[in-house]
């Protein structure tokens, strides 16, 4: 019996619009979460960008050369500059226009300092490069390198290169990532129950009409029945209205119905009244 229930539940239309509706909410969630992921995604390292920007303004500021040697020209004194260099040299590199290592700190030496070719490449094209690297931990660093001018006469030109620590932006993708698969199947649920409440309201109006309809057979049969026994006996004319009018009333037990549905019935059912 519970089998033969739940394949007749499996089987019903409800329950077919009911999977429709779960596996139209569940690609939507997926593509929302995609679209949204990719919308976070570029939003946060556009502003890592845009700090990056930021310090390479306050670098030109603070980094003199002059006769090929580098120096930080800041107040020693002032606990903000003091914190703005130092977080300029903790991802940093100055080398000269042949390649030649300047100045480097260790954090970017472990990234991997850059050849003699590509610093040719980024003089040459004299427009800011921007390129990711990752530690041995898979810690990303988002680096700008560009050229920056002496500032002696001659003006040479020099690699520098300064990047930040994407972490943060990997940490909140993460969180992003765990939070929406966590409730994508709360959400999908959620989609599915609404769905079946949903199906069976659209489907109120068949199943008043499919009730109206075996109700009106079954009222013929009997009517079929008792006119085969009594075929001699009584007034058929007088017979059929009775029935007529019991079909009327099966009718008019469905007041929800459309009138299309119920005029087409009352019409199938009065061709077989008439035969």
């Amino acid at each position: 019996m519970k089998k033969e229930k739940s394949r007749r539940i499996t089987r019903g239309l409800r329950f077919r619009l009911t999977l429709g509706y779960a596996v139209f909410f569940t690609l939507l969630l997926a593509v929302v979460g995609i679209i949204f992921s990719t919308f976070l995604d570029a939003s946060l390292t556009q502003n890592v960008r845009d700090n990056i920007d930021q310090e390479w303004a306050a670098m030109k500021g603070f980094l003199q050369i002059k006769n090929g040697m580098p120096e930080w020209s800041y107040d020693r004194d002032d606990p903000d500059e003091n914190f703005i260099v130092a977080r300029l040299r903790q991802m940093y590199l100055l080398t000269d226009a042949q390649g030649s290592v300047l100045q480097s700190s260790d954090l970017y030496a472990s990234l991997g300092e850059d050849t003699p070719d590509e610093v040719r490449a980024v003089l040459r094209s004299r427009e800011p490069t921007w390129k990711v690297r990752k530690n041995t931990e898979g810690v990303a660093y988002l680096i700008r390198s560009g050229v920056v001018y002496s500032n002696d006469k001659p003006h040479d030109p020099f690699f520098v290169a300064i990047g930040r620590s994407l972490a943060d932006k990997q940490r909140v993708m993460r969180e992003f990532t765990q939070i929406y698969v966590g409730l994508m199947p709360i959400m999908i649920f959620g989609g599915c129950l609404l769905g079946w409440i949903i199906a069976g309201r659209a489907l109120t109006p068949v199943t008043q009409v499919a009730k109206a309809a075996q109700r009106i057979s079954g009222q013929m049969r009997t009517f079929s029945c008792v006119r085969s026994a009594k075929s001699s006996a009584g007034n058929p004319v007088s017979s059929r209205s009775a029935f007529f009018s019991s079909v009327m009333r099966a009718v008019r037990d469905a007041p929800s119905l459309n009138e299309s549905p119920a005029l087409i019935i009352v019409s199938e059912a009065e061709k077989a009244v008439l035969e």
